[in-house]
């Protein structure tokens, strides 16, 4: 835990004030409708780890967000591979996934009145057949590849993206660094964003990404498991005297009601959530609700079928 806090406050250090505050990461919220029901806690390492030696799984994902505002559709495989020991680390797990995120209609503005008289748009000044309508589309290719050796369980996640919004392109890459740590009946996680992050612009702009700190927990009490995260830990001190630290929880529940069905529930500084999953033979169906604080509700589905490896 150590070396990771101390590469996150080097890379800090290094980073120019041309550097971005940004997750970087469309799909914070939307990779796994039991994530996000349980207060968008990070849940993809700690559920690929803990899946059996002979199992497998494909999982489809659906979310629309704010009132069908923002459509999201992912697909994940996650498989075991052969062992594989490279300078001490032994690799065995893959996920795979595929994104898609799509914005619809997105009002262009821009010459719909004269910015130079008007600071503010006054309703009799809009020329509304000057309002062009526009489509954001991203996608997105993971790997996510948990390792382990003599100083603990590890994980790395890789992220390839592309974004298009009319005649904007960009091709961008982010990488981050996964520790895990269970102890009894605590599981303990530190995951570091944006370690190494670059996004190109086809008008050649380049940005790069602050890295900043996930820190999270998980632990039964009794029958129910409670997940606690801190988000967004930037080692600056300009946004840490910026934000309120009350604005980084999120915190979570998931209780079973019997062997098939598992009611979960979070709250965090954006939303509040409620959702519950559903286990039919080889299947798995999750569904949550996201109740925002300034946005509409937002549905979440995914469905999630277990191949047992011969």
């Amino acid at each position: 835990m150590l070396i990771i806090f101390i590469i996150t406050v080097c890379f800090s250090i290094c980073c120019s004030e041309s550097w971005y505050f940004h997750k970087n990461n469309p799909w914070s919220v939307n990779q796994s409708s039991k994530s996000s029901a349980i207060g968008g806690f990070y849940l993809d390492y700690l559920e690929l780890i803990k899946s059996s030696k002979n199992e497998s799984s494909v999982q489809l994902y659906n979310s629309s967000m704010y009132g069908n505002i923002i459509d999201y559709n992912n697909f994940f495989y996650s498989f075991r591979i052969p062992d594989i020991v490279f300078f001490g680390n032994k690799f065995d797990l893959l996920r795979i996934g595929i994104m898609d995120r799509k914005i619809d209609d997105i009002p262009f503005t821009a010459n719909a009145w004269d910015s130079y008289l008007f600071n503010e748009p006054i309703l009799s000044s809009i020329n509304y057949d000057l309002i062009d309508q526009f489509t954001q589309r991203d996608l997105s290719v993971q790997f996510l590849i948990p390792f382990r050796n003599k100083f603990g369980d590890f994980g790395i996640n890789l992220n390839f993206s592309l974004f298009k919004l009319n005649n904007y392109t960009s091709d961008s890459i982010n990488l981050d660094l996964i520790y895990a740590k269970t102890l009894n009946n605590y599981y303990l996680q530190c995951v570091i964003k944006n370690l190494a992050s670059y996004r190109k612009w086809n008008t050649n702009e380049v940005e790069r990404f602050y890295p900043y700190v996930l820190l999270s927990a998980k632990f039964d009490l009794y029958k129910t498991k409670i997940f606690f995260q801190v988000d967004e830990l930037y080692i600056n001190q300009d946004y840490l005297k910026s934000s309120k630290i009350s604005d980084l929880y999120s915190f979570g529940f998931e209780h079973p009601i019997n062997y098939s069905i598992s009611f979960l529930g979070g709250v965090n500084h954006y939303f509040s959530s409620l959702g519950f999953d559903l286990k039919f033979s080889d299947f798995l169906f999750g569904y949550t609700y996201l109740s925002h604080l300034e946005l509409n509700e937002s549905h979440q589905f995914s469905i999630t079928y277990f191949l047992q490896n011969k």
